[in-house]
């Protein structure tokens, strides 16, 4: 492997440019570091744990229980059909969302004995951290299709869309993790607020009501919620086998790719700083 160098001017630290073939190398390399991060993770939170694993099947449940009761019981809406499904559904796919999100200010300071005395690559870390919501989000997704079974809903055709929708989610998950990720550095006390804006958010997307429950004179500002078109396209999908409404999907998915390339580069700008807040 050839070697390479880092240039430092007036304006930072800058890496040279490398050939193809050491490239792939580079990315060889870090697959397998990524691998091995996320099993240690997922070993540490998941299986090591005598309840580990039954909690990350019940929690979800557990969530949709609540807030099925509080729509059914204490307000009183009926009207949805499969109503436990259309909340159990939001619940899993939102919680990727926020479990990743609310914890990204700690990604980097949870490393920085590692980071401050060997050569790791930063991005091997905020990948790691990310693929390991992933896992974790799969194997609730696992306990959604076990309920969909028992309530005769089986997969269809319309699944060859999902991916789509997840890619639009995931490009959002991206950009604010490696938003937070840097702010959070340098601000230690940003975890807290995130918990409260990703909780009040969430009341603020259809995850327990559908869009239709929405005044109509606000619903163009309704709209502007991402999470009001994902969250009923993973339910189209999944529940209804229907074809989602991709005109906004790809609005979203555009302009979060759009802005996750600017967070890398605000990431790949800011990296050479992490060491004196670590």
């Amino acid at each position: 492997m050839s070697e390479y160098f880092l240039k430092i001017t007036p304006k930072g630290v800058y890496e040279s440019k490398k050939p193809l073939k050491e490239v792939i190398e580079f990315a060889i390399n870090d697959f397998h570091r990524i691998k091995y991060i996320v099993g240690s993770e997922v070993k540490a939170r998941i299986f090591d744990k005598a309840l580990g694993q039954l909690w990350l099947l019940v929690e979800p449940i557990i969530m949709a229980g609540l807030y099925f009761f509080i729509s059914t019981v204490i307000f009183t809406y009926t009207g949805q059909k499969n109503m436990f499904l259309f909340i159990l559904t939001s619940v899993i796919f939102w919680r990727w969302f926020s479990k990743t999100i609310d914890s990204s200010p700690f990604v980097l300071v949870s490393y920085a004995s590692v980071i401050k005395q060997t050569n790791f690559p930063i991005y091997i870390i905020l990948l790691s951290y990310v693929c390991t919501e992933i896992f974790l989000w799969f194997m609730s997704f696992v306990v959604l299709m076990i309920f969909l079974t028992c309530y005769g809903i089986l997969p269809s055709s319309a699944y060859i869309y999902l991916p789509i929708v997840l890619i639009t989610q995931l490009s959002i998950t991206m950009f604010l993790t490696l938003i937070f990720s840097v702010i959070g550095t340098f601000f230690k006390d940003l975890s807290g607020i995130l918990y409260a804006f990703t909780s009040i958010w969430w009341y603020m997307s259809p995850g327990i009501y559908p869009v239709s429950r929405i005044p109509e004179k606000y619903l163009w500002l309704y709209n502007l919620n991402p999470f009001a078109h994902i969250l009923p396209a993973y339910r189209d999908i999944i529940i209804n086998g229907q074809v989602p409404d991709f005109y906004p999907l790809i609005i979203i998915l555009v302009v979060s790719s759009f802005l996750t390339y600017f967070a890398f580069k605000l990431f790949n700008a800011a990296k050479y700083r992490f060491f004196m807040y670590l």
